[in-house]
């Protein structure tokens, strides 16, 4: 479970980038941006990460 401090810069960090996902709505996806996604993807499938919804309930958001 993460610190204190962990959360409030997870917190940060997630709003931040919800933010900036409402911001590009238009915005094409780069061939970098489908490698990150399907890393992403591996990662999750591996359970090396957390999705966005259990991070948001952590987080209580």
């Amino acid at each position: 479970m993460p610190t204190s401090n962990n959360k409030v810069v997870a917190n940060s960090f997630l709003s931040w980038l919800l933010e900036k996902q409402m911001d590009s709505e238009g915005d094409q996806l780069t061939p970098d941006d489908i490698n990150a996604l399907e890393q992403a993807h591996r990662e999750f499938q591996a359970g090396e990460t957390t999705s966005l919804e259990d991070l948001k309930r952590e987080l209580e958001l």
